[in-house]
């Protein structure tokens, strides 16, 4: 969806767009003159905080790392959603700025009935969560292992897309519906996430790991739709293991399960 000044939204078929959701503590801010259209404060994002599993890795985001988009036209949102705008940095009713604490936000919503509502429920502390949408800057991020879980470093972003007040933070329904899958066939969702996830970034793979990536391959194999599996490189070499299998496979587990089921 283009607009006037050439910016886009957030594109949900965009694989390089991402979204992060953060428990925070916005809140309204009393304290300006406008006391009947009190601001919204909060924080989008926070720095050298190691983030819950993003499916398969976490990550933390490194100060200074928005430098490069504090200038763009940003939208703050609700719920992600372009039909309800709270705020806009080319308007100056959005706010910027990173301090030493992450990305601080600063909201002057309109005073209409929908941005009213949702002052009440920040006010009662039904809402109390953040999100921002991203793409990072070509070399501005950094993937290693860290013990058992594979950790990304964001060090610069390329755009930022919106901030949004969300009233409930959660997993993409698509991602929601693979792991429900996953688990349904006896695969570790968490695990084989991780070990994709580091494969496409170089990461080896742990032994554990290689013993999760056999157990998947042997339950899809009964699925159907591999009768030999083939090695392709030595370290990844366990009882029938091949990463490029794998990533083949996992796409087309949910085929098994194509015809109806009779159920509702």
């Amino acid at each position: 969806m283009a607009v006037k000044d050439g910016m886009r939204f957030f594109n949900e078929n965009d694989r390089t767009a991402e979204r992060r959701f953060l428990k925070t503590e916005i809140g309204l801010d009393h304290i300006t003159d406008e006391a009947k259209f009190p601001k919204l404060r909060g924080y989008a994002a926070v720095f050298n905080v190691t983030s819950e599993d993003n499916g398969g890795f976490v990550e933390r985001i490194l100060p200074g790392a928005f430098s490069e988009v504090l200038n763009q036209d940003v939208r703050a949102l609700l719920n992600h959603d372009p039909n309800f705008v709270l705020g806009r940095t080319a308007a100056k009713t959005l706010e910027i700025a990173e301090d030493e604490v992450g990305l601080a936000v600063v909201i002057s919503p309109p005073g209409v009935q929908w941005a009213n509502d949702l002052r009440v429920s920040i006010d009662r502390g039904d809402i109390n969560e953040m999100s921002f949408g991203f793409r990072v800057a070509e070399g501005g991020d950094l993937w290693e292992r860290s013990g058992k879980l594979i950790l990304r470093t964001i060090s610069k972003f390329a755009r930022l897309f919106d901030v949004s007040v969300v009233t409930m933070a959660a997993y993409p329904q698509t991602e929601v519906s693979v792991r429900s899958l996953y688990e349904e066939k006896g695969l570790d969702f968490d695990v084989l996430s991780r070990v994709l996830r580091g494969s496409q970034h170089g990461l080896e793979i742990t032994g554990d790991e290689k013993e999760v990536v056999a157990q998947a391959i042997s339950i899809l194999q009964t699925v159907g739709h591999i009768q030999e599996v083939s090695v392709s490189k030595e370290e990844d070499r366990a009882p029938g293991i091949d990463l490029d299998t794998l990533r083949r496979t996992a796409r087309l587990i949910g085929r098994a399960d194509s015809k109806p089921t009779g159920k509702s």
